[in-house]
């Protein structure tokens, strides 16, 4: 077993937003298991839709991701592989040690 240090990683809570691009067999998985009512107004939308550096991403908390755009053995993805995320959403402390990271601000609802 390898030992890690842990004041070397950072934890990621997966209520915080993530930023992804959808590829094509996302958008067609999404219309056929959500509907594009669903897509409409809770991807597409101002809210979730951002531009960086010229290239249409969405933001969604991560568990969502996982929820909507699943990933596994044997499946292709449904999202581009790289995501991006705010540095703030990474947490230096665990949950149970540090409170404050449960504010409502924390996390998008």
């Amino acid at each position: 077993m390898i030992t890690l240090n842990s004041k070397e990683l950072r934890k990621f809570n997966i209520n915080r937003d993530i930023y992804i691009q959808i590829n094509e067999k996302g958008w067609t998985h999404l219309r056929k298991t959500v509907g594009e009512e669903y897509i409409k107004h809770c991807i597409t939308t101002e809210a979730y839709r951002r531009e960086i550096d010229g290239e249409v991403w969405y933001k969604l908390q991560c568990h969502t991701v996982f929820e909507l755009l699943p990933t596994g053995v044997g499946l292709s993805t449904l999202f581009n592989t790289n995501i991006m995320f705010d540095d703030e959403s990474l947490i230096k402390k665990s949950i149970e040690t540090s409170p404050e990271v449960l504010d409502e601000e924390s996390f998008s609802w």
